[in-house]
């Protein structure tokens, strides 16, 4: 759960400059732990293309349905 709120902070900027990619970083790590809030925001950043790699919108979808 520390994991997700990290991603929060610094997707938004929130103590750290906004940095979408360390930002997916911690929302995966978030997800792959199992936190369903993680999931969903990794997912997000997935579709999205905020990952640094470009929008992956199969990995997405595979994240959202878990």
């Amino acid at each position: 759960m520390a994991q997700y709120y990290l991603g929060i902070m610094y997707r938004d900027g929130l103590y750290y400059d906004p940095d979408d990619v360390k930002a997916s970083g911690w929302f995966k790590q978030s997800a792959q732990g199992g936190y369903p809030d993680g999931m969903y925001a990794y997912a997000e950043m997935l579709t999205a293309g905020r990952t640094g790699r470009g929008a992956d919108k199969t990995t997405a979808w595979q994240w959202y349905r878990k």
